[in-house]
């Protein structure tokens, strides 16, 4: 599709930016003749990104998908588009509705929740590795239904938790499996104990998923959260529904499915 004065431009910001996003936005737009495009930016540190937001409407953006380390700045930047963003503390999309501050949005939550709603119906105990942005959102749907949680940061000298013999979902909500960060941690003793395992790096197979598929361990991976997410951001964005049959053949061929 040709670009125009018309064209609604859409981003995403991060520290380390990839092609997900950009891939399905770009093919849906296409596949439903909607006039607009979507452009990764590269961030590195919090002055820039409070630099992006603030200009973002003179360069004509239209939404932005906050990725980390911005989510907890994101937050402060505008009004609360969503009760998520609000009790979360922590932001994932910018939309602006014309107005010279954006609503925000956290769909982290959402997809989360969505990806993972059969663990959800059946754990009781989860273990959360990471303390950022995400793993405030995937606490937030786990007390939605009730399950008890503790979270350790990826740097902690962790006791396994399972001596209690309680914990029955490990959740990796830290930057360990992207392609930048050395997994130390995750071991076949340390995952054996756990019933479920989910991921929220977005990667097909991360050290995790691949000892937990070994294993037998019901899993979701990262790419399965993401997608959820990117499709309640999309309906953010344009009031339509994501085309779906569109999202899996981009995920196809790209590798993550």
């Amino acid at each position: 599709m040709w670009t125009n004065k018309d064209t609604r431009l859409f981003c995403s910001v991060s520290s380390h930016p990839g092609n997900f996003g950009c891939s399905l936005y770009n093919a849906a737009f296409d596949h439903l003749g909607y006039n607009a495009i979507y452009k990764p930016l590269k961030c590195d540190t919090i002055s820039q990104f409070v630099d992006i937001v603030r200009y973002a409407q003179s360069y004509s953006i239209s939404g932005m998908s906050v990725s980390m380390p911005f989510k907890k700045v994101a937050i402060n930047l505008g009004t609360y588009g969503d009760d998520d963003a609000r009790d979360t503390g922590n932001a994932n999309t910018l939309f602006w509705y014309q107005l010279p501050s954006p609503a925000c949005y956290n769909t982290d939550s959402v997809g989360f929740e969505r990806a993972n709603i059969d663990i959800l119906k059946q754990a009781s105990f989860a273990t959360i590795i990471g303390k950022g942005a995400v793993s405030d959102s995937v606490q937030y749907v786990l007390e939605k239904y009730s399950i008890l949680s503790v979270r350790f940061s990826s740097r902690e000298k962790l006791k396994h938790p399972l001596a209690m013999n309680d914990f029955d979902w490990l959740i990796n909500c830290s930057p360990i499996g992207m392609d930048h960060v050395s997994d130390g941690l995750f071991t076949e003793k340390f995952i054996k104990p756990f019933k479920y395992v989910s991921d929220v790096v977005l990667n097909k197979e991360t050290n995790l998923i691949k000892i937990a598929k070994k294993l037998g361990k019901p899993h979701v991976n990262g790419v399965s959260m993401s997608l959820e997410q990117l499709c309640a951001q999309f309906r953010l964005y344009t009031h339509l529904e994501a085309p779906r049959s569109v999202f899996q053949e981009v995920l196809k061929g790209n590798g993550y499915v």
